[in-house]
């Protein structure tokens, strides 16, 4: 149900999207977000989860690197940052508690 959704949503949002604010480095950033977050909602891995989960991060990251915002700059690489560790830590208490449960 969450695909569909989801493609129907960006497909949405790209038709509605200004064609004065529509450029191809919008597009691919809309289009590397919505695969991450089709290869979130398909991953049967904890890690691959992970990894979709940052790289869906990381278009929003490079667009305020870009900006040359540095408030933004810190945010969003603290975000990026805890993201990751987070998803790091949970991966390790799940190989944990499998390694405990034999």
């Amino acid at each position: 149900m969450l695909l569909p959704l989801t493609a129907g949503l960006v497909l949405v949002a790209l038709l509605m999207t200004p064609r004065a604010d529509m450029r191809a480095g919008l597009a691919a950033k809309i289009m590397v977000v919505e695969g991450a977050l089709m290869g979130s909602f398909l991953a049967l891995d904890a890690g691959v989860l992970s990894s979709f989960v940052v790289l869906s991060l990381l278009p929003l990251w490079f667009d305020a690197r870009h900006r040359g915002s540095r408030p933004l700059q810190v945010i969003m690489k603290s975000l990026v940052v805890a993201t990751g560790l987070a998803l790091a830590v949970a991966m390790i208490g799940l190989a944990f508690e499998a390694s405990a449960a034999g």
